[in-house]
């Protein structure tokens, strides 16, 4: 079976509790090892761990080129603020 298949396979539904519960202290190496030694079939946790690999990414995060767009464009809005309030002062001291 592919992984797109396995996605909600049931069976797989306590590897993928597993790997959530233990993923931040152990390496995917020592959880597929924990597993396939407690008896689960090793396609099953191969899949379950590409299947979390990819849960695990983070999925609303910002692209980096539309951070450096946002940067850019703020520095811009800063230093026409300050070159207007530069003229505007100057202006206002000047009379």
């Amino acid at each position: 079976m592919s992984d797109e298949r396995l996605v909600n396979d049931p069976s797989l539904d306590p590897i993928l509790a597993y790997l959530r519960e233990h993923s931040g202290r152990y390496s995917p190496e020592a959880l597929r090892r924990e597993l396939l030694q407690n008896g689960y079939d090793a396609a099953s946790v191969d899949c379950a761990i590409r299947i979390y690999q990819g849960q695990a990414r983070p999925k609303h995060r910002m692209p980096t080129w539309l951070m450096v767009v946002l940067i850019i464009i703020g520095v811009i809005v800063l230093l026409v603020g300050v070159c207007f309030a530069t003229i505007l002062f100057s202006l206002a001291t000047s009379q």
